[in-house]
This record gives structure tokens, sequence and C-alpha cells, in this order.
């Protein structure tokens, strides 16, 4: 498992931005870091059944 995955799955679990926030600079399909932290507050808006450690 590549560390990306591995802070991801943390994140899902902790609700921890700053780790995913991490594991998305670490993603090789992440181009910019411009947008990421916008790209990381739409995805958590948008699954809050999915992402309720985050809430």
């Amino acid at each position: 498992m590549k560390e990306f995955e591995q802070l991801t799955i943390e994140a899902a679990i902790t609700g921890n931005r700053h780790t995913a926030w991490r594991a998305l600079v670490l993603n090789p399909l992440i181009t910019s870091g411009s947008r990421l932290e916008q790209a990381l507050d739409e995805v958590i808006a948008a699954h809050p059944d999915l992402m309720s450690a985050f809430h």
C-alpha cells in the first residue's frame, strides 16, 4: 500500500484535515496544489455520510 493510500484511510477514520491534505499532496493524480483545500472542502461537503469523521 502506498503512503497516500494509508494517509487517506487514516484521515477517513480520524477526520484529521491535515492528514487528508497530506494524502492529497502525495497522490500522483493531484498535479496542482492551488485548489487542493477547496477540493477537500467540496468533497467533505458533498459526502457527509461518508465523511462523518470530518463533521
